[in-house]
């Protein structure tokens, strides 16, 4: 027998050890229907755990931002009442104590800046307001006068007031 002949009686699975073509395409296609129904379970069960590790990610995120709010928000927000107290106080002697009435404002702004940090996006927002009445009426120790400081002191107030009814409100969620 040729060459030729024994690959072509091996191919057909007619000569000696040759395996049936036939059957080893059915077992391959039969693996293949077998793995791919496989495949698109686990297809699925991957997309179903990502949506999962999504909430749960979220809901870590606000148990962290709720810790964090109740860890430090009340102590920073006490801070800024003593804050804006002396301020206050020193506005009774504006003309003696510009420059303590500056350096309060800006321990005040410091306090305002790691507040709203700790915020959610309405309160974030009105300390940033404050900060921006702050930077604009506050930028040059000549032109300080009585009134931008009184207003600037007015506003923390304000937000004081909101951040004590937040943080009342919050004991309640």
């Amino acid at each position: 027998m040729s060459l030729l002949a024994n690959i072509v009686a091996f191919s057909n699975g007619t000569g000696a050890g040759a395996p049936k073509i036939a059957t080893t395409l059915e077992a391959t296609k039969q693996a293949v229907a077998w793995y791919s129904d496989y495949s698109f379970w686990g297809n699925t069960a991957s997309i179903v755990s990502l949506i999962i590790s999504g909430f749960v990610f979220y809901g870590v995120r606000k148990i962290r931002q709720n810790f964090l709010f109740n860890a430090r928000v009340p102590e920073l927000t006490e801070k800024l009442n003593k804050q804006a107290s002396r301020i206050s106080s020193l506005l009774n002697d504006f003309d003696q104590s510009t420059e303590e009435i500056i350096l309060e404002i800006g321990k005040g702004k410091i306090t305002l800046k790691t507040l709203s940090s700790k915020l959610e996006k309405e309160q974030k927002k009105s300390a940033s307001n404050i900060i921006k009445l702050i930077d604009e009426h506050v930028s040059n120790l000549s032109t300080v006068d009585k009134d931008s400081i009184y207003k600037i002191y007015v506003e923390i107030r304000l937000f004081i007031e909101e951040m004590g009814n937040e943080i009342k409100d919050r004991q309640w969620r």
